[in-house]
C-alpha cells in the first residue's frame, strides 16, 4: 500500500518541561512511496532538498533550548534500589544524588503479616459460662500481631486486608452438653463460630474463615461448654490462635 509523506516533524523533548516542534515540510515532494520502489534522481533530490530547506528550523530549535540541555546533561539521578529503605519512600534528589527519604508509616511489603499463638497455662472454663481463651505463648509473629499483655491476649491486624483467621480448641473427655469457640473483636459479636455437640472421648475443636480486617482491628478467641461441669484446657494439648494476611483489602 503506498503511503504518501507529506510532512516530516522532528520533535525534541528536553528537561523542565520544555517541549520544542520543528515542522519540515515536504509537500512540494507530490510522489508517494512504498517499499521496492525505485527513486529517479530527480525525485530523490527534490525529497532531499525539501529536507534541507528546513533544517535550520531544527537547528534553531535545539539552540533555543541550550540552557535546558546543559541543565539535563549535568543532572545526575543515577540512585540505588536501596536508596531508601523499607517502609520509606523517595521524597527529593539533591544535585549530588544524595536521596531523601520519608517514612510512608507503612510496614516493610516484604514481610507478610502472620502470627500463631497458643496456651502458655491451663484454663478452667465453667459451664455455661464464656471464657476467653488466653493465646499468651507465641509460635511465631512477623509483624508484631500478638498482644501478649494482660488477661486476654489479642491478635491484632497490623494493617488492612484479608485476613485467614483460625481457632482450635482441644475439650477434655466429656459426653455431656455442647461445645462452642467464637472468634471476635474483644466483648463483641463472633465474626466466626463452631458449635459441636459433645461426644465421648478427646474432642478438638477448630474454625477457619476469612475476614476483611482494618489496621488496628484486634480479635479474641472465646470458649463456651454446657457439660454442666468445668473443664480443664491442657496446655500440651493443641490449642492454636493463628492469622495471615492473604490479600489487599478491597
Amino acid at each position: 500500500m503506498k503511503r504518501p509523506f507529506r510532512s516530516l516533524i522532528v520533535t525534541v523533548s528536553l528537561a523542565f518541561g520544555v517541549w520544542t516542534f520543528a515542522v519540515v515540510d515536504l509537500s512540494q515532494v507530490a510522489t508517494s512511496f512504498k517499499g521496492g520502489d525505485v527513486l529517479s534522481a530527480t525525485t530523490f533530490n527534490e525529497l532531499f532538498a525539501a529536507i534541507d530547506a528546513n533544517f535550520q528550523a531544527v537547528v534553531a530549535a535545539i539552540e533555543g533550548n541550550e540552557t535546558a540541555v546543559e541543565a539535563l546533561e549535568g543532572f545526575d539521578a543515577a540512585l540505588a534500589s536501596s536508596s531508601c529503605p523499607p517502609g520509606q519512600a523517595l521524597q527529593a534528589v539533591a544535585p549530588g544524588g544524595t536521596a531523601t527519604c520519608v517514612a510512608t508509616g507503612g510496614a516493610d511489603p516484604a514481610v507478610v503479616p502472620a502470627v500463631s499463638a497458643t496456651l502458655g497455662a491451663s484454663l478452667v472454663v465453667a459451664s455455661g459460662s464464656l471464657v476467653t481463651v488466653p493465646y499468651e505463648a507465641e509460635f511465631f509473629d512477623t509483624a508484631e500481631l500478638h498482644d501478649p499483655i494482660g488477661d486476654a491476649p489479642l491478635l491484632i491486624a497490623s494493617e488492612a486486608g484479608i485476613y485467614q483467621v483460625s481457632a482450635t480448641v482441644t475439650w477434655p473427655n466429656d459426653p455431656d452438653g455442647i461445645r462452642q469457640i467464637l472468634v471476635r473483636p474483644p466483648g463483641g459479636f463472633g465474626r466466626l463460630s463452631d458449635t459441636r455437640q459433645a461426644v465421648s472421648g478427646v474432642l478438638s475443636q477448630s474454625l477457619s474463615g476469612l475476614l476483611r480486617l482494618d489496621a488496628g482491628d484486634a480479635l479474641e478467641v472465646v470458649a463456651f461448654q454446657t457439660s454442666g461441669a468445668d473443664l480443664t484446657l491442657s496446655a500440651t494439648s493443641p490449642q492454636q490462635f493463628a492469622m495471615v494476611k492473604v490479600a489487599t483489602a478491597p
